[in-house]
């Protein structure tokens, strides 16, 4: 029975590393995404044409909440085309981005 149980806390020991293993690997992972999310954002937030359309919403007098959600959008719609200039997107483009939605 002594055996039984030092096989069990053994076991029980090495899952437990594996899953610290497994747990450091997401969290290096997730630091990563969100370390090219934040360079994506400030490469995006940086060009002229969205300084320009972040000025055209403020000029609009929107509540704060619906400038951060046109915000988002555009966001949303820059890693739905990552490859693609936004101001120059086709609207046929757009649509399809709403319909994948």
């Amino acid at each position: 029975m002594l055996v039984a149980v030092g096989w069990s806390v053994l076991l029980n020991r090495a899952a437990a590393r594996r899953l610290h293993d497994a747990t450091l690997q997401g969290v290096t992972l997730a630091v990563s995404l969100i370390s090219l999310m934040k360079k994506k954002i400030n490469a995006l937030t940086s060009t002229p044409w969205y300084q320009d359309f972040t000025r055209f919403v403020q000029l609009k007098g929107l509540s704060e909440n619906s400038r951060d959600t046109y915000d988002r959008w555009v966001l949303h719609l820059s890693r739905h085309f990552p490859d693609q200039d936004l101001p120059t997107l086709p609207p046929h483009r757009v649509l399809d981005f709403l319909i994948h939605l």
